[in-house]
């Protein structure tokens, strides 16, 4: 999600008669992998991304090690969030930027910024 949309999607629900209730603000369903392969396609060989998935018994193992219960990748790792953002799109006439778009962009921010 962009923040970017974010902020529209706050304007037209306060500007729209007709809107009423909460919004799913969230245009592309990805995984963190998905998102390490649009900014290597986008800034080839630029920054150590991951390449591939770490199996969950794998991450279950060194969970306490990074700070993270076994109870908590049992529960969370390796289910696929999926969002419906039909409701903003047909209530508020939303429109959405890419997830690449809005990945590059942060990536060029984040540099313009020295923080990368």
């Amino acid at each position: 999600m962009d923040v970017r949309d974010i902020a529209r999607a706050h304007c037209l629900a306060a500007f729209t008669k007709k809107a009423y209730g909460r919004y799913i603000i969230s245009n592309e369903d990805a995984t963190f992998l998905d998102m390490a392969r649009l900014i290597e396609k986008n800034f080839p060989n630029k920054y150590p991304l991951p390449r591939r998935m770490v199996p969950k018994p794998l991450i279950w193992l060194i969970a306490p090690t990074v700070g993270l219960t076994r109870n908590y990748v049992s529960k969370n790792v390796g289910y696929p969030v999926k969002f419906n953002n039909s409701k903003s799109v047909k209530g508020l006439g939303m429109t959405y930027r890419s997830l690449e778009t809005t990945l590059v962009d942060q990536v060029k921010q984040m540099e313009e910024d020295r923080v990368i």
